[in-house]
């Protein structure tokens, strides 16, 4: 699995949790791959579109950059790249992947709890690429 990231300390953490390799935002990767999740949006969607091999799977799941970016047409039919859109699953999926997490021992890596009062900020570092793990918000 390869992951790309904005800073170094999310390429530190992606190595640690296992990653095979890790790129810069938009760095050219060595070869197309199959698959792309991209949670980052305008920002990184060219590339992803770039880094898939024909007949590639491109999942969004986030836009903290934005949710509306250029597109290149022509790759996407040339290509025959899927793309799904995906933001969640049902209750009884979410239960599914929670007793997978606590069966499997998986610890998520939180970055940050801050308070609700405080989300514009926490946000905005997201948005920034200021962030690592999970930002958890508390009432």
């Amino acid at each position: 699995m390869w992951v790309t990231t904005r800073n170094e300390e999310g390429r530190k953490i992606a190595l640690r949790l296992g990653a095979d390799a890790v790129f810069a935002t938009n760095e050219e990767l060595p070869r197309r791959v199959d698959a792309v999740v991209d949670n980052v949006g305008a920002v990184t969607w060219a590339h992803s579109l770039r880094s898939l091999k024909r007949g590639g799977t491109l999942v969004v799941n986030g836009i903290t950059t934005g949710g509306v970016a250029e597109t290149d047409l022509l790759r996407i039919f040339v290509e025959q790249i899927n793309i799904r859109g995906t933001i969640m699953g049902t209750l009884e999926e979410m239960k599914a992947m929670m007793s997978f997490i606590v069966t499997a021992g998986i610890q998520p890596e939180v970055g940050v709890v801050i308070p609700m009062a405080e989300a514009r900020e926490a946000i905005g570092s997201m948005i920034a690429g200021h962030t690592t793990g999970k930002t958890v918000f508390t009432r």
